[in-house]
């Protein structure tokens, strides 16, 4: 029992260590991503249809599932959504991460 104690304590304090020495190698990744633009212009894309209409009222709170029932039916057509190409994005982040 105490040996696992002890290996469990261990992994704590070198897990703590690994994040404090490492704060400053995260922080200067994390801003190289934003300073690159490139993550921000496909979080633009990807959320685009959500920016304006219906999904923004949704999230105001003028609409019911009646309403958006009624929305949907008098549209008619559904329109697909675009891929999130989340490989994509996981690779974007792994250029600055890795």
């Amino acid at each position: 029992m105490f040996a696992l104690h002890t290996a469990g304590l261990s992994t704590v304090i070198v897990t703590a260590w690994w994040i404090r020495d490492n704060e400053s190698i995260r922080a200067s990744r994390a801003a190289a991503i934003r300073a690159d633009g490139e993550l921000d212009r496909w979080l633009r894309d990807r959320y685009a249809s959500r920016s304006t209409g219906i999904p923004t009222e949704t999230e105001a709170g003028k609409h019911d599932s009646k309403s958006l029932e009624k929305h949907m039916l008098a549209k008619g057509d559904i329109t697909l959504n675009k891929s999130g190409r989340q490989e994509a994005f996981e690779n974007l982040v792994n250029r600055f991460v890795l």
